[in-house]
């Protein structure tokens, strides 16, 4: 009767003994608002609990052991609470670190085509000299030597040489004053025969008679150096509706050419580059030029899908857009799977922690058995029955090892960590105890705006829109007008004698030059146009089933996620209920045992029924973690608090 009243006090004082811990301190975020409540807790989840898993692991791995405990030998360990692991992955996971990576380029890519409507300034300033040398040669050719002219005018009142100018003739030759034959040139030197009103005189007595010889000729002549300095200044302008604009302002100052025939060039003749001797006294000039091209309303290129370049910047907006949310959508799956592992290997730490306590029962149970068999107060049976449950124990530890061990690399390779590192998860009884209540609505409603997936589709569907309309404003008839004006000082004679009174003029022009032309063209039939239209109608409405059959998964991701978290809550009430009446059906047949009452046999399957107990119960507590995770990931809310806050803020 004691025994029995030390038995019932002793189940009490469990029942009684729960503890209030404070667990994930507001990951949960989304419209779903879950609700916790606390579960009543079994004696072997407790934070001595941690320590005592810790403590066994960590020897592992200083001492080795058989099986998959010996891989454990000479690691590393690293502690990690179920936080620390989805900080980790915005910093160390190679997939959302390439992702990231490619929300920079999509913002890039924005940033260059934006870039098209940037004002483009331009400055330039140029120096142009030109220097004149004299050159010439002596050249052997052909040269007249004699031109005859005999006979009288036509009137006959005198020489025709002597009235034309030639010089006087002695015996038929045109001689100089000292009688030599000289020939008869024009002012330029060029052969010539006399004729009197357009009739040569004497045509068969009329002969150019030459001789092969040599005479200097002029290439070139030496003159004063042509200088001339440019400075030019302009911007160009795009706009998003189609219309470029330019201004650009020059201004000059050249020195003119002069031909001096003096040393000291004092002497400046006059000449085709300065005709009146002063035009360098007035170096500067000044022009001014504006150009309007513009595509004209209701044409193929006006407006903001038919602009080719605002075009751009839609789709590259969009784009970034894009790349944000596969960005979300990626730390979204990766944050499942890495929650999934972690709490994996929490189950491998409790399931690792019941086993060897069932170990230490039997093992004592081993030993009192052996004395009794030696007493001959047991079976043979019965000690044989304590044996194999002993092995089967040993080997299921030995599982159990090693799904720990696959779990510590499955979630060291998703946080890239070395193969050295064995990670323990510390702090997480309190977050294991927590029971969540949802609403599905509010889930569903918080995963049509949330969920990085479906935005992914619904920005697919808004590029595709984006490129139908700009299609359709093709397939418009091309109107284009051009508009320009130029004014000009002009130098020839004189132009200004200060830089600033050229650019004061500069509106007061020498000269002036208007130009205003449209265009209209439209292809006959415009097919090709017609063709690329249907073809961008058939990705809009692609895109927007791709965007509703993508909703409706997500939908149905949400109710499967709701249902089982609802199955999880109801399991870890009855596994908890059974772990009690497993707890106390133990205690009972312990006692029944003591008292010969029933077998070893009978006592081995309650200690069995204990073990499966407690081992449905963690599985439930982790089933509902996971669940939770993953109602969380079905509505797009598992990575929102460290979307922006941690991936583009990480080194």
């Amino acid at each position: 009767m004691e025994r029995n009243r030390i038995i019932t006090t002793r189940k009490e004082y469990l029942r009684r003994k729960t503890i209030v811990w404070i667990g994930f301190s507001g990951w949960l975020l989304g419209a779903a608002n879950p609700v916790y409540s606390q579960a009543e807790t079994a004696y072997f989840l407790t934070l001595e609990t941690e320590e005592s898993i810790a403590e066994r692991v960590l020897a592992a791995m200083e001492t080795g052991g058989p099986g998959a405990r010996g891989y454990l030998y000479g690691k590393r360990p690293v502690t990690l609470t179920v936080d620390d692991t989805r900080q980790q992955v915005a910093q160390r996971n190679p997939f959302i670190l390439a992702q990231r990576q490619a929300t920079v380029s999509a913002q890039m890519r924005r940033l260059q085509s934006q870039a098209a409507f940037d004002p483009l300034l331009n400055f330039a300033a140029a120096y142009t000299r030109t220097d004149f040398f004299e050159r010439s040669d002596v050249i052997i050719r052909q040269r007249p030597t004699v031109f005859i002219a005999e006979g009288t005018t036509a009137d006959g009142t005198g020489n025709v040489a002597d009235q034309v100018g030639i010089p006087s003739t002695a015996g038929g030759q045109t001689v100089g004053e000292e009688s030599q034959p000289i020939p008869v040139t024009d002012s330029f030197g060029n052969l010539v025969c006399v004729s009197v009103d357009g009739v040569l005189v004497n045509p068969e007595q009329c002969a150019l008679r030459t001789e092969l010889r040599g005479g200097r000729e002029i290439a070139s002549l030496d003159s004063n150096p042509l200088e001339a300095w440019t400075l030019n200044a302009g911007a160009e302008k795009l706009f998003p509706w189609g219309t470029r604009f330019s201004v650009e302002l020059q201004s000059s100052r050249r020195l003119k050419n002069f031909f001096p025939l003096d040393d000291f060039g004092i002497f400046r003749p006059l000449s085709s580059d300065d005709p009146i001797g002063r035009g360098s006294s007035f170096p500067w000039t000044t022009a001014f030029s504006a150009a309007l091209d513009t595509a004209l309303p209701f044409s193929k290129d006006f407006g903001p899908y038919g602009s080719a370049a605002n075009v751009g910047v839609l789709l590259s907006k969009v784009g970034e857009q894009q790349a944000d949310w596969a960005l979300a959508a990626a730390l979204n799956s990766t944050l499942l799977a890495v929650d999934d592992a972690y709490w994996e290997l929490v189950r491998s730490l409790l399931q690792l922690e019941i086993t060897q306590n069932q170990l230490k029962v039997l093992t004592a149970r081993a030993t009192s058995a052996a004395k009794l068999y030696e007493a001959r107060q047991i079976t043979t049976y019965d000690r044989a029955q304590i044996d194999v449950e002993l092995a089967n124990t040993e080997s299921q530890q030995q599982l159990i090892w090693a799904a720990l061990v696959r779990s510590s690399n499955r979630l060291a390779e998703l946080l890239d960590y070395p193969e050295e590192v064995v990670l323990l998860p510390q702090r997480y009884v309190p977050a294991l105890q927590h029971v969540v209540a949802v609403d599905e609505r509010m889930a569903v409603a918080t995963a049509r705006t949330a969920r990085p997936e479906l935005m992914v589709t619904r920005l697919g569907l808004e590029s595709s829109r984006i490129l139908f309309k700009n299609s359709q404003a093709q397939t418009r008839p091309d109107l284009f007008l051009s508009l320009r004006v130029a004014l000009s000082q002009d130098d020839r004679v004189l132009g200004y004698e200060t830089f600033e009174d050229s650019l004061s003029s500069a509106f007061s022009p020498d000269l002036s030059d208007y130009f205003v032309g449209l265009s209209f063209r439209v292809p006959l039939g415009n097919r090709e146009l017609r063709s690329r239209q249907a073809q961008a109608r058939l990705q809009r409405d692609q895109a927007r089933d791709a965007a509703q059959q993508t909703e409706l998964v997500v939908i149905q991701e949400v109710a499967t996620a709701t249902a089982a978290i609802n199955s999880t809550r109801v399991q870890i009430v009855a596994s908890e209920a059974g772990m009690q009446h497993a707890e106390l059906a133990y205690d009972k047949a312990r006692a029944l045992r003591e008292q010969s009452l029933i077998t070893e046999f009978e006592l081995l399957q309650k200690l069995n029924d204990l073990l499966f107990s407690r081992a449905r119960y963690i599985d439930a507590l982790v089933e509902h973690r996971k669940t939770e995770a993953q109602l969380l990931a079905a509505e797009g809310m598992l990575a929102a608090q460290y979307w922006r806050s941690n991936i583009h803020a990480a080194p």
